[in-house]
Order: structure tokens, then C-alpha cells, then sequence
């Protein structure tokens, strides 16, 4: 994976997050579609699309608190 890629998933992923904290639900799902469209392989990303999904449905109020960060994905390189 070449840098630049790594560089872009980071930024849409890291935006999400932030968007989450912000309350903004619907910017953080675009920035979390971003971010697979960069790196469609993901965990993380796609775990917290599920977790977002569902606490915009009312099922889990927790789940912004629950969110995978990105800590350690792509250093093993």
C-alpha cells in the first residue's frame, strides 16, 4: 500500500470521528464510506459503520463511546 493511500484513509477515518463527537452522524457516515472506498478491507471502518448505524436507529445510545480507533492498523508493514 503506498503511502498516499494510507495518508487518505487516515484523513476520511480521523474525520468521521470527529464528526461522531460532533454529533454529526450522516458527515461521519460519508466520511466512514470515504474512507472504505480508499480501504475496502477495514475492520475498524466497517465496525464503526455497524455501531453508528445502529445508535442512529435508537438501538445503542453507547456506541459513539464504543468506536474502534485506528491504532495500529497499518504498521505492520
Amino acid at each position: 500500500r503506498d503511502g498516499k493511500t494510507e495518508v487518505q484513509y487516515m484523513a476520511h477515518f480521523n474525520a468521521a470521528i470527529a464528526a461522531t463527537e460532533a454529533k454529526q452522524i450522516d458527515q461521519a457516515l460519508d466520511y466512514y464510506q470515504r474512507a472504505l472506498e480508499v480501504k475496502p478491507d477495514s475492520l475498524e471502518t466497517k465496525t464503526n459503520i455497524e455501531l453508528l448505524t445502529k445508535a442512529q436507529s435508537g438501538g445503542d445510545q453507547g456506541a459513539q463511546e464504543q468506536q474502534q480507533d485506528q491504532g495500529g492498523e497499518g504498521q505492520n508493514q
